[in-house]
């Protein structure tokens, strides 16, 4: 037995190298040889010489830790040995007729054992590799699945945050200017109250200021409504808001171009909140860098999905940098992305210096987990309207 190991580790080393010649030729050669051995040393010991058993061990020896060719040629070799030096007349390929019967028998049962063994194997590598590449997939998934996890709760924590900037802002912009126009209503009503018995020219004028004022007030009100949420949305749908969109971008000195396609179904209402807050977005991003006086956004139906495209010929920027930083009042680019992946959807954005910047947003047509929606549709951007030190719906208080 030592001899065996010793020579079981140097055939090993020798076909380490995997060389096809070896493991055809030699492997089978060796494995013969060896079965032709333990014939001859257990032929004196038995009354029955179990001749074709060790030929086929070697057959089996021969496939599995060699190729189909290596099977074969151990098959040829087999029936050859078994036929020279076991059977009559020995040391001699001539066959008695009973014998050619037997060998051919055990030559066919050689290749389909080979064949097996060659099946086996290459079945045996097909799921070894199978199992490989989905340990590899799992360990991918669980590694999206855990950004996912962490860009979802920074999403959670950017929602809570927002929403209490957007309450106190919406309170500034109460306070600083419709509290006002109310307190200079209250003014004037006093005045024309005290000018009313001694000059009736005075009292008009002040109640003329009055109507103004409270005109402006409600003008305020309908614009902040319409900004928070759009009256041509709730009523006529995404298409009606995107044109009113393009109306009011005018105000901001961008021109917008809305081109509809023939087959756009209208889709339902948070899907269309969702889509008219990131083109009111990225409009806003037109105004605030492109340094371009015209922009186009086209809404089309595609393959299966409803396809939003905001585009500019402005300065454009690179993009492979990122450009989705906040900067204290919304999350530009990055928080589109992060509405639009919560629900399936996708955001590109394909830019250049010089060239213009396109954004496409594709959103499958199918109905979208509510709870999702809520959270990604709690994301408010900046209103329409550059943000300066005044905001854009104010005005300077009449006196």
């Amino acid at each position: 037995m030592p001899l065996l190991q010793s020579v079981g580790k140097q055939w090993a080393r020798i076909l380490h190298g995997h060389e096809p010649w070896l493991k055809s030729f030699l492997l089978p050669l060796f494995a013969v040889s060896l079965s032709v051995q333990l014939n001859w040393w257990i032929a004196p010991h038995v009354s029955v010489l179990p001749l074709f058993l060790c030929f086929f061990a070697a057959i089996l020896v021969a496939a599995w830790y060699g190729t189909w060719h290596s099977g074969a040629v151990a098959v040829v070799l087999s029936t050859l040995a078994a036929d020279y030096f076991f059977m009559k007349p020995y040391n001699s390929v001539r066959l008695q007729s009973g014998d050619v019967g037997a060998l051919f028998f055990f030559a066919v049962a050689g290749l389909a054992v080979t064949y097996l063994v060659h099946y086996l194997r290459t079945n045996q590598e097909q799921l070894r590799q199978s199992i490989a590449t989905l340990e590899e997939e799992v360990a991918r998934e669980r590694t999206r699945l855990r950004r996912q996890e962490k860009r979802l709760g920074e999403l959670i924590s950017e929602v809570a945050i927002t929403g209490e900037r957007e309450r106190e802002q919406l309170g500034q912009e109460l306070h600083d200017y419709l509290a006002q126009l109310l307190a200079l209503a209250r003014l004037k009503l006093e005045l024309a109250k005290a000018q009313l018995p001694s000059s009736a020219t005075e009292a008009r004028r002040h109640l003329i200021a009055i109507n103004e004022v409270l005109e402006k007030s409600m003008q305020y009100v309908r614009t902040l409504m319409a900004e928070l949420q759009p009256v041509e949305l709730k009523q006529s749908g995404l298409i009606d808001a995107l044109r009113a969109l393009a109306a009011h971008m005018s105000r901001l000195d961008l021109a917008v171009d809305v081109e509809i396609g023939s087959n756009v179904e209208p889709p339902p209402e948070r899907e269309a909140l969702l889509l008219y807050q990131s083109a009111r977005e990225l409009l806003m991003n037109v105004v605030k860098h492109a340094q371009v006086g015209r922009a186009v956004v086209v809404l089309k139906k595609q393959a299966g999905e409803l396809v939003l495209v905001v585009r500019d010929e402005g300065r454009g920027f690179d993009a492979a940098t990122p450009t989705g930083q906040t900067d204290g009042r919304h999350f530009g680019l990055s928080s589109i992305t992060d509405r639009m992946t919560a629900i399936g959807g996708t955001l590109t954005i394909e830019s250049a210096v010089g060239r213009g910047t396109t954004a496409t947003m594709r959103l499958p047509l199918t109905a979208f987990p509510s709870e999702v929606l809520i959270a990604a549709e709690a994301i408010k951007q900046d209103r329409v309207g550059v943000k300066p030190a005044v905001s854009p719906n104010q005005e300077r208080l009449p006196l």
